[in-house]
C-alpha cells in the first residue's frame, strides 16, 4: 500500500525550495514536486470561435483538464507546437504549469498585451461561455516588469463548477518573440490556503527574452 502524501505547508518558510531553469524561464519551486516536459499541436476547431453554439468550449475540454486553462485553440500568429513544463505537488492537490508559444518570425514584436482587462475577459469568455467574466476574475494587474508586458489575475469559479480547474491565478507575458502563459492551479477548497506559495512562485518566474 503506498502511503498518502502529505501536503505543502501553507507557510513557505518551511519549504524547501530548488530552482528550475530551461530555456525559456527560470522559477523556485518546492522541492518535493516533481516536473513533465511536453508539447502540444493544435488543431483547427470551428466551434471555438462560433458564440451563437452553447458548446463552443467543449473542443478543448480535455486539453484543460489534462494541462491547464490556456488557449489552445491554433494561432496563425505562432509556431507550433507549443512547449508545457508542468510541475505538480508531491500529493497532487496542486499544479503549476507553464505554457509558452513562440510568435512566427514575421509575427515578432508586433503583438502586446491590452492594458485593460479585454484580453483576460475574451480568454474567459471562450474557456467558459456560460459564466460571466466581471463575477469570476478578479485582482487583476497590468504591469511592465524587464522591459515586457505582463499581466496576471486570479479565477475562483462557483463551488461544484463542472469545469477544471475550478481555481487558479494566471500571469501571462509577451516579448518580442513569444508568448509566455504560467498558472498555479488549485481548487476552490486551497485558494487562499496556497496564495502565499503562489506569489512566492509567480515572483519568481523570470522569462529569458527581455524584450
Amino acid at each position: 500500500m503506498t502511503p498518502t502524501q502529505k501536503p505543502d505547508p501553507t507557510d513557505v518558510s518551511e519549504i524547501n525550495f530548488l530552482h528550475y531553469s530551461d530555456s525559456d524561464f527560470t522559477i523556485n519551486y518546492p522541492s518535493t514536486w516533481t516536473i513533465t516536459n511536453s508539447t502540444y499541436t493544435p488543431y483547427y476547431c470551428k466551434s471555438v470561435l462560433d458564440t451563437s453554439r452553447k458548446d463552443y468550449h467543449v473542443c478543448f475540454e480535455n486539453e484543460t483538464k489534462s494541462i491547464g486553462p490556456f488557449s489552445f485553440y491554433e494561432d496563425d500568429s505562432v509556431k507550433k507546437p507549443y512547449r508545457i513544463v508542468t510541475f505538480t505537488s508531491a500529493d497532487g492537490n496542486l499544479k503549476f504549469v507553464a505554457f509558452t508559444q513562440d510568435f512566427l518570425d514575421t509575427m515578432s514584436g508586433h503583438w502586446r498585451l491590452n492594458p485593460n482587462m479585454d484580453w483576460a475577459r475574451s480568454e474567459f469568455n471562450i474557456r467558459y461561455p456560460d459564466l460571466t467574466a466581471s463575477t469570476y476574475i478578479t485582482n487583476y494587474k497590468y504591469f511592465q516588469s524587464e522591459n515586457v508586458l505582463t499581466s496576471t489575475f486570479d479565477v475562483k469559479l462557483p463551488e461544484n463548477s463542472k469545469y477544471y480547474p475550478s481555481a487558479y491565478t494566471e500571469k501571462a507575458v509577451v516579448t518580442m518573440h513569444h508568448v509566455y502563459t504560467f498558472a498555479f492551479i488549485t481548487d476552490n477548497e486551497n485558494f487562499d490556503r496556497y496564495r502565499n506559495l503562489k506569489e512566492r512562485m509567480i515572483s519568481s518566474i523570470k522569462t529569458n527574452d527581455k524584450w
